[in-house]
């Protein structure tokens, strides 16, 4: 009878609401439980996303990459004939294969290749023009705006560039600021300003012709 008495008195600690409490918090864990899993899908969805964004990226990189890389050899040789110029990748950071940056390594005719660093303020600006004008040709624009880049060349480099202008303008549209009269010698158009005596500025414009004039 004893026995029976304890466990009575065991049975009666039993928390009677129990089996509401189990409920709501297994309805908790349920629903944690979801929006876990949603937030692993989402987060392996969003890193497949990632990766073919990277590599579709990457893609897009390398093929406009060589495409640029063509053109500027083909310029730089329009600039410098006895020499040659082409674009290279190298790593920024040792540790990591995403850091690269472009390198242009360039012979302007002395049969090694030279830092930029070390080239005159005319062949930096030659080797910068052709570098721009490749860009230019794989994304096109319905004009460019140089404004005295050719103010740092003497007879000869102004020569190789306005031959690179002559066949750059083939298919694009060039405007040109500059103080050069060879410059203005290949122009379709010459738009002067000039200042009258009383002050005000007047703009004055010639028409060459549709032919270029002979670079000498």
């Amino acid at each position: 009878m004893k026995r029976f008495k304890n466990e009575i008195k065991d049975y009666g600690n039993v928390n009677p609401n129990a089996a509401i409490e189990y409920n709501m918090i297994k309805k908790r864990f349920d629903f944690l439980a979801n929006q876990k899993f949603d937030l692993v899908e989402s987060k392996k969805n969003l890193e497949g996303l990632i990766k073919d964004m990277n590599e579709r990226i990457s893609d897009y990189f390398f093929k406009k990459f060589d495409e640029i890389n063509l053109c500027f050899k083909n310029y730089f040789k329009i600039l410098f004939p006895l020499g040659e110029g082409e674009m290279q990748l190298e790593k920024i950071d040792s540790e990591s294969d995403d850091k690269i940056g472009v390198d242009l390594k360039v012979d302007i005719g002395n049969n090694k290749f030279a830092p930029i660093s070390l080239l005159s303020g005319g062949e930096k600006t030659l080797v910068s023009i052709a570098f721009l004008f490749s860009i230019y040709s794989i994304n096109p624009s319905p004009f460019y705006i140089f404004d005295e880049v050719d103010s740092t060349l003497d007879d000869v480099n102004i020569s190789r560039f306005l031959t690179l202008v002559k066949k750059f303008s083939e298919k694009h549209q060039i405007i040109i600021i500059t103080h050069q009269k060879r410059t203005m010698e290949v122009a379709d158009t010459i738009y002067g300003v000039t200042m009258q005596s009383n002050g005000v500025s007047k703009i004055i414009s010639e028409k060459i012709g549709k032919k270029y004039a002979e670079v000498n």
